[in-house]
């Protein structure tokens, strides 16, 4: 009996016009999605490629490397993070790195293309949250309550069918019908990228299927809360009403008033306090570095008779007074910054345990776990800057001899130098790699609120039959 009301239910949902025309929607847009990800890919690898070359053209006819004095860094493109852009349009993509200097990154999408902050961006984490679960709220409302004024679910409990049969077979079934169809346009929608020459490593399709059997979970989720409502008010208009207020409160008001009472909760201490102080102590050292200048003395007289070993004795004396500067600064930094870092991922953790209440959330988090493109990107990048700021530093004193890190530098020319100087080659800056993290870990994260998606979705199933079984179906 129940594989029947399951083939029954699966006829029902596939011969409707609703579904028809929801579902003709959906893979319009689940199409689209992917198209424009495609199309968004490739302008922005092109850009990323001109950003290169131009930060190496910015060094063409330098004759020493006393000059190059920074190196631009970039985020590079992600085909998935244009599935789910999740903070990757927020933060900034390019870091000036210097020597002894405090990465701070810039060239936000967002900040670039404001017209992008206005409207937001198409992906297919907006399709999972908005489109699919509004496609589940129209299929699914009026499961048991529209039977109800039918007056067939009366006549469906006549006989032998338990009332927690009828309610596992229609979600059983309308779970096939609704999320077969959802897999199809979604497999339409990924064989795009191969057609637009977008290339996804073999990490990367597992990802990306991941992302789609995520988004299925948080339809089936939806789907099934639908069904549960239906199962507890007596009409069709009551039912729609009471899930679009909670798809306007799981959407839209827990995930703001999770990250509104973390600020709350929490004391982070903003940049331009950070900054304030930082500027402080560099006053500071730089005063220090004024007072050991003024103490110096000479070298010796057996060096006084040789101007050149003068100079070189005072730029020695120099270096070693930078050194001790840049590795204050540096500290003194890398404190700040820890502080703010620990304080700010305490108010971030705070905010996304709340907002966890929400299925909403939880797809979210789960799906820009795996794509790479959560709120630790940001962390990541600024990292994996600070670790490529120590490989372009030790690049740049092994190439001059002395280390960058402020202050003053001598440049002596004589007259035996009167060849002509070569050039210095740009490509022999260190290139930086971005890491992502692996897919192993991207999963790890992701399992808490994946698992969190399965649980609704058990409690749901549970409390519509629980309370169908005290359901007036007369």
């Amino acid at each position: 009996m129940f594989w029947t009301i399951v083939a029954k239910e699966i006829r029902h949902q596939l011969y409707s016009a609703t579904f028809a025309y929801s579902f003709a929607a959906v893979a319009v847009l689940i199409v689209l999605t992917f198209a424009l990800a495609a199309g968004n890919f490739h302008d922005s690898q092109s850009r990323y490629e001109a950003a290169l070359a131009e930060n190496l053209k910015r060094y063409e006819g330098m004759t020493d490397w006393y000059r190059v004095r920074e190196a631009s860094i970039m985020l590079p493109p992600q085909p998935l993070a244009l599935l789910v852009s999740g903070v990757s349009n927020d933060i900034g993509r390019k870091i000036d790195v210097t020597p002894g200097g405090a990465p701070v990154a810039y060239g936000s999408r967002y900040g670039d293309e404001p017209i992008f902050a206005v409207f937001q961006t198409l992906d297919l984490l907006f399709i999972f949250l908005v489109v699919f679960s509004l496609f589940a709220v129209l299929l699914g409302y009026n499961s048991i309550c529209g039977e109800r004024e039918q007056g067939t679910l009366k006549l469906a409990l006549s006989g032998t069918v338990t009332r927690s049969t009828l309610l596992m077979g229609k979600a059983t079934g309308a779970l096939l019908a609704l999320g077969s169809a959802l897999t199809i346009a979604l497999l339409v929608g990924i064989l795009l990228f191969p057609l637009l020459r977008v290339p996804l490593s073999g990490t990367d399709w597992i990802r990306a299927a991941v992302i789609c059997l995520i988004g299925l979970l948080f339809f089936a989720v939806w789907l099934i809360l639908s069904i549960g409502v239906s199962a507890v008010v007596r009409r069709p208009s009551s039912s729609f009403l009471v899930l679009l207020i909670i798809w306007i409160v799981s959407l839209l008001v827990i995930p703001r008033v999770a990250v509104v009472a973390s600020n709350y909760l929490s004391d982070v201490p903003s940049v331009d306090e950070v900054d304030s102080r930082m500027a402080s102590y560099r006053r500071d050292v730089n005063l220090e570095q004024r007072d050991a200048l003024a103490s110096y003395q000479g070298p010796s007289t057996e060096l006084t008779e040789d101007p050149m070993a003068g100079v070189m004795h005072f730029q020695e004396y120099m270096d070693s007074i930078n050194q001790i500067a840049t590795q204050r600064t540096q500290e003194q930094w890398a404190r700040l910054t820890e502080e703010r870092d620990n304080a700010s991922r305490e108010r971030e953790m705070l905010a996304l345990t709340l907002s966890r209440i929400s299925p909403a959330a939880c797809l979210t988090l789960a799906a820009s776990h795996v794509a790479g493109t959560e709120l630790s990107l940001k962390h990541r990048f600024h990292e994996q800057a600070d670790a490529y700021e120590d490989i372009f530093s030790s690049f740049l004193t092994e190439k001059t001899g002395m280390t960058m890190g402020g202050g003053m530098m001598f440049i002596i020319a004589t007259d035996d130098d009167q060849q002509v100087e070569e050039l210095i080659d740009p490509s022999e800056i260190p290139e930086f790699s971005f890491q992502s993290p692996q897919l192993a870990e991207s999963m790890t994260t992701a399992g808490i609120d994946i698992g969190l998606l399965g649980m609704f979705g058990l409690l749901f199933i549970l409390g519509g039959v629980v309370a169908f079984r005290n359901y007036d179906v007369r």
